[in-house]
């Protein structure tokens, strides 16, 4: 019997990370089987490990250290993040890998280190003698119904730093538009990156859209007042169309008055002038 160690690989984004957090979660509320109830997660951080080493050997000192400390618990596991950049190309830290791979030829811990697919061909897969104790675990990019489940998750934890609720429906309209138009993220990272956006958006909004709306109504009323020529009263229309979003219109919407000179500002217009 030999130990297996995991290597969850992906093309890109950080589900491989998140994926590991949400299993150190489970861990810690137990829901695990019994082999794994007692563990006791360990992340290494490599830039720590590094900082401030006078000489090569002092890192590999720091890691058998850090290896000695993780075998004092009954069932450690030690979490590498992005374990590729221990393969460097001068070779800094090939002593610390050398250290690695007879511990893992010991079984003295399990590791768990993630990596994306094509440093792991380039780096990873030519140590064989590293590779042999490891499973590869490809990680795909989730459905639609997964990422949006994976979102409702972690949304909670997004909605009490901005303060703002996120309402139900949203989540999935926000998964297919993701899908649709961001090409350069995957799911859910794209979706968690444009929600996160919108409500850091949405709060910065909500302290400064009162100002602004003030600032734009006090102009609007000046134009209606000097009876202001078409041509002027376009660009200042332009100006806010560009400027503001809704939210702030809103407020201007609700304190100007209802007038045939001034025109009330609607999401329809402003998509119309947006187009124009």
């Amino acid at each position: 019997h030999r130990d297996l160690h995991s290597f969850p690989t992906r093309r890109s984004s950080d589900l491989k990370t998140a994926l590991i957090r949400g299993f150190a979660q489970v861990v810690a509320q137990g829901n695990v089987p019994e082999n794994l109830k007692n563990a006791v997660i360990f992340e290494l951080d490599l830039s720590a490990l590094m900082a401030g080493a006078a000489y090569k050997s002092e890192t590999e000192d720091r890691f058998r250290n850090i290896i000695s400390d993780l075998t004092r618990f009954e069932n450690p596991v030690l979490f590498i993040d992005d374990i590729h950049n221990l393969f460097d190309k001068a070779q800094t830290l090939l002593g610390v890998v050398n250290i690695l791979r007879s511990e893992l030829a010991k079984g003295s811990f399990v590791l768990i280190a993630t990596t994306l697919t094509d440093e792991y061909r380039k780096k990873i897969e030519p140590e064989i003698s590293l590779v042999r104790w490891c499973e590869i675990v490809p990680i795909n990019e989730p459905t639609n119904e997964q990422a949006a489940e994976i979102v409702t998750g972690v949304m909670t934890s997004y909605a009490t730093h901005h303060k703002i609720a996120v309402e139900n429906g949203i989540i999935p309209e926000a998964v297919k538009l993701s899908k649709r138009y961001i090409k350069e993220r995957k799911l859910p990272d794209a979706v968690i990156d444009v929600l996160d956006r919108t409500m850091a958006a949405l709060q910065l909004m909500h302290h400064m859209g009162p100002k602004l709306a003030q600032q734009f109504s006090e102009e609007l009323n000046k134009l209606k007042a000097g009876k202001a020529d078409q041509e002027k009263y376009n660009t200042l229309y332009q100006k806010l169309i560009n400027s503001l979003n809704l939210q702030t219109i809103s407020f201007i919407d609700s304190d100007a008055e209802k007038s045939s000179e001034i025109t009330q500002i609607t999401p329809e217009k402003i998509e119309i002038g947006r187009a124009s």
